[in-house]
């Protein structure tokens, strides 16, 4: 490629899948959650720095939410995510 005249190069960058992750979000049972039901972010992100973009849980009458699970392991604000793909639950 020659260039004859002035002209400018752009540089194009794109994420590094090896430090991204992806969060899915469900309800579980007794209630409901609000969009977005999942969350794009990368993977040594806290769990606190994440509140403001994860879904709004709704529990049904007489229910209360507790907070959030990944199988049996409670999140914390202090819950560091990891390398791989997740889903959360709801606690109720």
């Amino acid at each position: 490629m020659t260039f004859d005249n002035d002209v400018t190069l752009y540089a194009k960058f794109v994420e590094d899948p090896a430090y991204w992750i992806d969060i899915n979000f469900a309800a579980g049972d007794h209630g409901s959650i609000s969009a977005p039901s999942s969350l794009h972010t990368y993977y040594d992100n806290k769990w606190g720095n994440i509140l403001g973009s994860i879904p709004t849980p709704t529990p049904e009458l007489n229910y209360l939410f507790l907070g959030w699970k990944n199988g049996t392991n409670v999140i914390t604000n202090g819950s560091s995510l990891y390398k791989w793909s997740y889903i959360y639950s709801s606690l109720w």
